[in-house]
């Protein structure tokens, strides 16, 4: 062991890891050089003086005191939460509706056009009205955007009454 290895072992040596081997060798160390032996004393003490003392938790309101005393207002955890409520009530239906869209769109429009068909079918029996004459995927279009837009309206209708409040 050399004089540096004896100086990395100390900490080792108070906290009792090292080997019956190597406190014999570090023992040695220590008895034939002064200076290792003071360090030796002066890491005892340390460690006495770190493991009796009495370490103070921060109150509660520690952090709004900081705060208080820098002149900084203390954030709203109540806004922040309003401001992200309001966007996921604005924004879920509509991702909603696009993943289910994306998961079964296809056979959310076949059996849309067969509804259709089933409700131009009828129309004609009931009261000679044809409107399934026109291609259905034109139709359904228009019906789409139709629905789209009161959806949008109301969406917009919604945005002024919040921003006004």
């Amino acid at each position: 062991m050399t004089r540096e290895e004896a100086y990395d072992k100390l900490q080792e040596y108070i906290e009792g890891n090292l080997s019956a081997d190597e406190c014999t060798e570090l023992e040695c160390w220590i008895g034939k050089d002064p200076d290792l032996a003071l360090s030796l004393d002066l890491s005892k003490q340390m460690e006495t003086v770190l493991r009796d003392q009495q370490w103070q938790a921060p109150s509660a309101s520690f952090t709004q005191e900081v705060m208080d005393r820098a002149g900084i207002p203390a954030p709203r955890a109540e806004a922040a939460m309003e401001h992200v409520m309001e966007r996921a009530t604005t924004w879920a239906p509509l991702g909603t509706v696009i993943l289910v869209a994306l998961f079964y769109g296809k056979s959310i429009l076949q059996r849309l056009l067969s509804l259709w068909n089933e409700l131009g079918a009828w129309l004609e029996t009931q009261i000679g009205l044809s409107i399934v004459k026109s291609d259905p995927i034109l139709t359904l279009s228009a019906v789409t955007l139709l629905v789209a837009a009161v959806a949008f309206y109301f969406f917009l209708a919604r945005r002024s009454r919040v921003s006004a409040q």
